[in-house]
């Protein structure tokens, strides 16, 4: 595999040896995609896309429910006329029809799945708000707000919707309440005032979707980004529950921070004030104090305690990191600032502590990196590259 080009996901569906990889569950192998990725020659969501397609299309189909067992058949049906599909003889054209395949039968699954149909709903208009934009958008029932500016705040109250204090839609009484999707791109920050009280910080590179108005037994909203939350209490006892891809947050009432991005390996939860339950999909449940940080990597939970500033100061506009590798404080700034910021292996495990204002201009900060550390940028066409300082 060529270090030097940029690997795509056809590449990655013709690859034995990543197949092989995914199928056997072999972290050893995988970490040498994983370089890829930390030396910017490999994108992460390409990455995880890939694997879940492999993992999704070698399943046995015992696994899967008779429902879903008739979906796949037609699937396989039209993709390859037999049980087991050679991803590795395909060529790229096959691979791109493998992706719309696999995409058409997810929203089956999505629709025909035994899950609530809150959550079908709500998941599927999650996963059709990947669409690329350089602004924040709002897409209610009936229209989709574009939002000028880094900064948008966004309130749902009295059957209304407000953009920066401007009411953008109202209600009919009797009418089905609808659900929200919120689009936060690289570089942008949004405020959302809940139709409960509750408010949220929505960071860079977010999308996150939530009702008008919360009805039934629980407040539920759905995230694959990072927020800061502030969770009014219920009169009824209601709880709130934050939805990832992996696991389910509950509060009654609190302040925490909820970082769940797709394109990572890892999700985050950190207790600020309160009491709240972390429940993974195949661990059991945590209970939080203040002061806590539970972390998932793959099924296991750790729970430590942090310093709740050093992950939530974000929001104030200023990010603190303690001993981070700048391969993933170099994530963070692209998300931040909405540029591609790659950073060479050889120099991705350097630590760095410190504190970074996101208003300063991103070659400043950049500069400033290479004061403390042993380490020179280098600045591409719409990119930056982070690499060893030469003597």
């Amino acid at each position: 595999m060529k270090v030097n080009s940029k690997i795509e996901l056809e590449q990655l569906l013709e690859d034995g040896a990543f197949i092989r990889a995914v199928r056997q569950g072999d972290r050893d192998a995988m970490a040498r995609w994983e370089r890829e990725v930390i030396a910017g020659n490999l994108d992460q969501e390409e990455l995880l896309q890939a694997k879940l397609l492999v993992e999704m299309l070698h399943r046995d189909e015992e696994e899967i429910d008779e429902r879903s067992a008739r979906l796949w058949k037609r699937v396989n049906s039209t993709v390859a006329r037999r049980k087991r599909i050679r991803i590795a003889a395909w060529t790229s054209t096959a691979a791109a029809v493998l992706l719309v395949a696999f995409l058409g039968l997810y929203q089956l699954l999505l629709r025909e799945s035994s899950v609530g149909a809150n959550d079908r709903e709500a998941w599927g208009l999650l996963l059709s708000s990947m669409e690329e934009t350089d602004k924040i958008m709002l897409i209610t029932g009936k229209d989709s707000i574009n939002v000028e500016g880094d900064f948008a705040e966004i309130d749902v109250a009295d059957d209304q919707i407000s953009v920066n204090r401007e009411t953008v839609e109202k209600g009919d009484e009797g009418e089905e309440v609808e659900l929200l999707r919120l689009i936060v791109p690289g570089g942008k920050r949004s405020f959302v005032r809940l139709p409960d009280g509750s408010s949220l910080w929505v960071n860079s590179g977010s999308r996150l979707v939530y009702p008008a108005k919360f009805t039934g037994p629980k407040r539920e909203i759905y995230l694959d980004g990072e927020i800061y939350g502030n969770i009014a209490k219920d009169p009824e006892g209601k709880p709130f529950s934050v939805y990832t891809g992996r696991m389910e947050v509950t509060v009654l009432g609190t302040e925490l921070n909820v970082q769940a991005y797709g394109a990572d390996q890892q999700e985050a939860v950190v207790l600020v004030t309160g009491s709240v339950q972390v429940k993974p999909e195949k661990a059991a449940a945590r209970l939080l104090v203040p002061g806590n940080m539970a972390t998932l990597i793959g099924e296991t939970v750790a729970v430590s305690d942090v310093d709740v500033q050093d992950y939530i100061s974000w929001k104030d506009g200023y990010i603190r990191f303690r001993e981070e590798s700048l391969a993933n404080l170099s994530r963070r700034l692209s998300r931040y600032y909405g540029v591609t910021i790659s950073c060479d292996p050889e120099v991705g495990t350097v630590k760095c502590s410190g504190g970074i204002y996101l208003q300063d201009n991103l070659e400043e900060v950049l500069e400033g990196i290479t004061i403390s550390l042993p380490v020179t940028f280098k600045k591409n066409e719409e990119s930056y590259e982070i690499i060893p300082k030469t003597n």
